[in-house]
């Protein structure tokens, strides 16, 4: 994880989560604590709202304030609504309102609540449909300059590229 290879190690911890001993030890739980809070921080890297809310549902509604990790359980659970909140709102801004300024403003704001969160983020080319939606936003405004920036910056990235074809393509038939 230390490398950045969060969506490599997501699915490892997912096998492993998957495979844990359901007999419940203080022990047992202990360590999928551990696995879980490595699973939801992979995916806060990778920007993924939905899995990391999932994964923290692997550890049900039995999480007490009294366990030795309740904060750092607390500030995953902030974040992942968050960044599922701001998800929410640049969908609705982008579908429902046409709101592009609403939808950039919730952009910026998550840049700079994750500057905070641990894994260093390019914002230039954030993981999953973020840098498309910031593009996307940036030309609705009228700035194509800077979408332009974004987009030169982002060229180089194959997987970006498949994300954004894939996007386009998307959004057309959204339209129809």
């Amino acid at each position: 994880m230390a490398r950045g290879h969060y969506q490599l190690a997501s699915k490892d911890l997912e096998e492993a989560i998957s495979r844990f001993d359901p007999v419940m030890t203080k022990k047992n739980r202990s360590t999928l604590i551990t696995r879980v809070f490595r699973l939801v921080r992979c995916y806060l890297a990778l920007l993924d709202g939905p899995r990391a809310r999932s994964a923290l549902s692997k550890l049900g509604a039995q999480f007490s304030s009294d366990e030795p990790d309740s904060s750092e359980h607390k500030t995953l659970c902030s974040r992942v609504k968050f960044l599922i909140a701001t998800e929410e709102s640049i969908k609705h801004s982008r579908l429902t309102d046409r709101n592009w300024q609403m939808a950039f403003q919730s952009i910026q704001l998550m840049e700079r609540e994750i500057i905070g969160w641990g894994p260093k983020f390019n914002l230039a080319l954030l993981p999953g449909l973020w840098t498309c939606w910031k593009v996307e936003s940036l030309a609705h405004l009228g700035k194509t300059v800077e979408a332009e920036e974004v987009l030169d910056q982002c060229s180089k990235s194959a997987d970006f590229t498949m994300q954004y074809v894939l996007f386009i393509t998307q959004t057309r038939f959204q339209l129809l």
